[in-house]
């Protein structure tokens, strides 16, 4: 089950810390966009806080974050929600989630 987080970094980060075996999808706040869905493992550096980084900018102003356990049911949320064909725009060449 894939869970979307929106103008909440808060409950974002307890998700994270609490499923360091997960998956992230990061895309855009305001819409879904298919040119922007880059997938993450849950503990990348790259989409969690870290030092010199304002509280508010992980789901509150750019982006949103879409989390699950397993990427099958982020490739379910992006055919739900995005399109059709369920593909990622994108993977995380620091974190490698697909590897």
């Amino acid at each position: 089950m894939a869970l979307e987080f929106v103008n909440d970094d808060a409950a974002y980060l307890r998700w994270i810390a609490g499923h360091p075996a997960g998956f992230v999808l990061n895309t855009f706040h305001r819409h879904h966009s298919p040119s922007f869905l880059v997938l993450h493992k849950a503990d990348c550096f790259t989409i969690g806080f870290r030092r010199g980084l304002k509280y508010g900018t992980l789901t509150q102003q750019r982006y949103r974050k879409i989390c699950a356990e397993d990427i099958d049911d982020l490739r379910g949320w992006i055919r739900s929600q995005v399109r059709a064909d369920g593909l990622f725009s994108g993977h995380c060449s620091k974190c490698n989630p697909l590897e």
